[in-house]
């Protein structure tokens, strides 16, 4: 057994910049930052294989990177350093990402490791086209390309991960983003693209351990563990947990949160492997909504305000995650993979928030309003995929058929609250929700609220109650042809059923939504050479108008169309060396069937949406001791080109720019070892 510290052992110059222009000005969308970690402190236990002549060893993971050799190599999982060469997101088969014809950007177990990721935010600020949003404090938010994601856009390890939470990386051996629709591999959503998390599995060959803890700035204090033993010549176990109590540079803002995931894998028989899993989450924090604009520009508040109630706000979410993967080989080229899971999401949180801006022009005062929520989800998901590889002429084939089939129940309940007449810090009382007292005017200067001062049981406070079941059912196809070594085609359908019942408890109103939805994919790949591809592709996608949670069913929109997105690209990705890639990526999203309201009864599914743009990306080894990570996305275009609206009163003309659409973002990261 033996300490190190990695940051000290091998002398590392690290530089990081991270840039976000946006023309338009917009309300600012403030949230808390990870606590910056000192540098962590690694205890490592390694022994070896019993009986090393069953096989031939595998490569142990390792909590810290070691100097690179003259000529970097890939991984099992076909990583080298921060470089992805293989990935199965693209075509849901194991695929060099160099014949995926779409962009593709892969955060890997390194530099998760060497940037002290711990969350969906923090990975996000390191690739193109992708930008991070509040999710009011209480969860994971994102745009890609310009479109606002879902939930419908998270993914873990392939399956639907579609809850209002926060996820951990503590577990993770890579952070895939896929971008553009890309219906046919993950089913409805992913309106700019989709977020799938790879979890780390138990590793044949190889016994490991190592933990982490770290110390930093505002009272952090997280450890992390990563073990993995075989069981035996055929089977192997590993575990990874988790604990985190952290302060942030915003006031009174608290996190604590814990998580263990134990996986077992085994070989019962030549080409067969079971994996199984269980995963416990559980995390609590400040539900912090940021700061507000002021007369329409950036507040000139301290970054570290707080607008709330630093006692009632807060946000409480507990996860258990069981799944079964099963893969077998046939042989002659057929292959099946089976991955069962079920999910239990428990959550709910309560926010004081500023609702408002100033009450009146030099007033200098700002509305707080409140509510809580509760939410519990349970997600049961079967995909099966079979994969058959042959020959026909002279072309190769790589063909994928399966199904998916999903059962979802939801239910929501959600309290609007009334403030306190004696609450010390309201200077006076707006009406909102239904109550003479529902909106609390604060002074700009003094914003924050403490105490029992919200009553979230008055007679009018529940506003939402429903239950929610979905059933999902999704075939689908695709072949990738090797036409000649310089000519691939990608051609894929997808059909998915949604069929949805919503019960709201409040209005007795039974409401059934169903959709068909058919998703076409097409893609051409060049390979002049065996480093460089040059592709076009055009995928489609859906996401019905039921609201993120299922939660948006109304009379009116229980029989909407589908919102519909469509994307053209057309891009290059070239390996410059074998550890060093190049990708650039020109593409348009067209949204269409945005809802239009003609009166509060009803809605024209005419409005549309257009964003245009390139993404350029540099990644990999420059040199043998020089490791790089280098992006840029670039809006040309970002608008509405249909009228469209959700309200009578809120009409979004053409022309409009999208909201929280920054025109460019770059970011830079360099890892040099001596």
């Amino acid at each position: 057994m033996r300490v190190r510290f990695p940051v000290l052992s091998a002398f590392l110059v690290c530089g990081s910049a991270a840039l976000a222009v946006n023309p338009a000005a917009h309300a600012q969308d403030a949230k808390p930052k990870e606590p910056t970690a000192l540098p962590p402190i690694n205890v490592e236990a390694q022994t070896p294989k019993p009986r090393p002549a069953v096989q031939p060893a595998a490569v142990a993971p390792q909590a810290t990177s070691t100097a690179p050799t003259a000529e970097p190599t890939p991984n099992a999982k076909g990583d080298v350093g921060y470089l992805a060469t293989r990935g199965t997101s693209g075509t849901k088969t194991d695929t060099p990402l160099r014949n995926v014809p779409q962009s593709i950007s892969v955060v890997t177990e390194q530099q998760i490791k060497d940037q002290a990721f711990q969350s969906i935010g923090d990975v996000t600020r390191y690739v193109p086209g992708v930008i991070l949003h509040q999710g009011e404090g209480n969860r994971d938010q994102i745009s890609i390309r310009g479109q606002v994601a879902s939930t419908a856009d998270f993914f873990r390890d392939g399956v639907r991960d579609d809850a209002q939470i926060f996820r951990d990386l503590y577990n993770a051996q890579r952070v895939e983003f896929l971008k553009g629709p890309a219906a046919l591999a993950f089913g409805r959503g992913g309106a700019g693209g989709v977020v799938n998390i790879v979890s780390k599995e138990p590793v044949f060959g190889a016994s490991f351990g190592s933990a982490t803890m770290e110390l930093g700035s505002f009272a952090h204090k997280r450890i992390t563990l990563d073990s993995g033993a075989m069981a035996g010549s055929a089977a192997a176990f590993r575990m990874n947990a988790m604990f985190e109590d952290s302060g942030s540079y915003r006031d009174y803002n608290d996190l604590k949160r814990w998580a263990i995931n134990p996986t077992f894998s085994f070989k019962p028989a030549d080409g067969t492997k079971v994996t199984v899993g269980y995963e416990h989450a559980y995390d609590h924090r400040t539900a912090d909504r940021g700061i507000p604009s002021f007369m329409g520009m950036p507040s000139p508040a301290d970054r570290s305000t707080f607008f709330g109630n630093a006692d009632l706000n807060y946000a409480q979410t507990t996860v258990d995650r069981v799944y079964a993967i099963v893969e077998h080989n046939f042989g002659g080229g057929l292959s099946v993979r089976n991955h069962a899971s079920y999910v239990h999401y428990d959550k709910f949180y309560q926010n004081i928030y500023p609702g408002t801006p100033l009450d009146a022009p030099g007033a200098g005062l700002v509305g707080l309003a409140a509510y809580n929520n509760a939410n519990q989800r349970d997600n049961l998901f079967n995909q099966t995929d079979f994969t058959y590889k042959f020959g026909l002429g002279f072309t190769k084939h790589t063909l994928l058929f399966g199904a998916e089939f999903g059962h979802q129940l939801s239910n929501n309940e959600r309290h609007v609250g009334q403030f306190d007449p004696a609450t010390t810090g309201c200077q006076s009382f707006s009406t909102l929700n239904g109550s003479p007292r529902g909106q609390c005017n604060v002074l700009f200067s003094s914003p924050t609220l403490f105490g029992n001062t919200t009553d979230f049981n008055w007679s009018g406070a529940v506003t939402t109650k429903n239950h929610i079941e979905l059933d999902v059912r999704s075939v689908y196809i695709q072949d990738q042809i090797q036409v000649t070594k310089y000519l691939e085609i990608l051609a894929g359908l997808r059909h998915d059923i949604f069929d949805l019942n919503f019960n709201n408890y409040l209005t007795s109103n039974r409401l059934v939504q169903n959709n068909g939805m058919l998703s076409p994919r097409l893609g051409v790949i060049l390979k002049p050479t065996d480093m460089l591809s040059l592709y076009g592709s055009y995928g489609v996608t859906y996401l019905p108008a039921s609201g993120d949670q299922f939660s948006g069913v109304t009379v009116t929109s229980a029989n909407l169309t589908p919102e519909k997105y469509i994307n053209y690209e057309v891009g290059t990705k070239w390996d410059i060396t074998k550890s060093l890639a190049f990708t650039s990526a020109l593409f348009q999203t067209d949204r269409e069937n945005i809802r239009y309201a003609i009166n509060a009864n009803s809605f024209a599914q005419t409005g549309k949406s257009r964003v245009e743009g390139f993404e350029l990306q540099l990644i990999g080894y420059a040199t043998s001791k020089w490791m790089m990570s280098a992006g840029w996305s670039h809006i040309f275009t970002g608008s509405i080109t249909n009228d469209a609206a959700t309200s009578t009163s809120a009409i979004i003309p053409a022309g409009t720019r999208l909201p929280l659409l920054p025109q460019d973002t770059f970011s830079l990261w360099n890892k040099y070892q001596f």
